[in-house]
């Protein structure tokens, strides 16, 4: 009677110190994702002006794919197959949800006419607006008008309209609107839901002791001793 052959798990892996440092890295890309959202790139004809860059969003995606294999051996394929792309959605909600979140703590709602506006398809609307002590900043105008069943495109506000946006006491978060209705929770919730993907994963990767890479390596050299292949 031939003994089945066992799924061992003899490869150390990644060492900690370099899980450790993937983290780091797959944090890092959140943290220069939500800093995109806060401070877009306002000037360029493509893009969205409220969302993190098209780049980043795919260099996460592959950070995160790696992140994946690092985890605990422990965790069902299936689930992990899922995580592929919940998590992927949790890093840009988070960036989205966490910038969103600062900016209406820190941005005071301010009076304010507007002077231009900068077509971009697909995108809340860069807007150029002028307050009351002569100043003009360009912002986001993320309002939308005649949702269908397919879209809603985002609003284009005539040159002239008098609006209120919230502007930074510094000047240095560039201004947006329209503001949320006030104690709206919906980015804390967002930021609530997707955040423990992210950490639990973290902290998955961290204090493992084996990985889901080593856990299939482990059972591909099983069934090739059971095969003799």
């Amino acid at each position: 009677m031939t003994t089945p052959a066992r799924t061992t798990l003899r490869s150390p892996g990644m060492r900690p110190s370099r899980r450790v440092l993937l983290v780091l890295i797959m944090w890092g890309l959140v943290a220069v994702m939500t800093w995109c959202c806060l401070f877009p790139e306002l000037g360029l004809p493509i893009g969205n002006a409220a969302a993190p860059p098209m780049l980043l969003g795919f260099l996460f995606l592959v950070v995160w794919i790696i992140v994946l294999l690092q985890i605990s051996h422990k965790v069902p394929y299936g689930v992990a197959g899922i995580l592929l792309i919940l998590g992927w959605l949790a890093g840009l909600l988070v960036a989205s949800a966490a910038a969103d979140l600062y900016a209406t703590r820190t941005l005071q709602p301010t009076s304010a006419t507007v002077v231009a506006i900068h077509e971009r398809d697909d995108s809340p609307i860069p807007t150029d607006f002028r307050f009351d002590d002569g100043s003009v900043h360009r912002g986001v105008w993320s309002g939308v008008t005649g949702c269908g069943r397919a879209d809603c495109p985002y609003e284009r506000l005539p040159v002239g309209t008098r609006v209120e946006v919230g502007r930074d006491p510094l000047d240095a978060i560039p201004p947006r609107g329209p503001l949320p209705p006030e104690g709206s929770p919906l980015n804390a919730v967002l930021l609530g839901l997707s955040a423990p993907i992210l950490i639990g994963t973290s902290l998955s990767v961290i204090f493992r002791r084996r990985s889901l890479l080593q856990r299939s390596d482990a059972e591909t050299e099983a069934d090739k001793a059971r095969t003799g292949g």
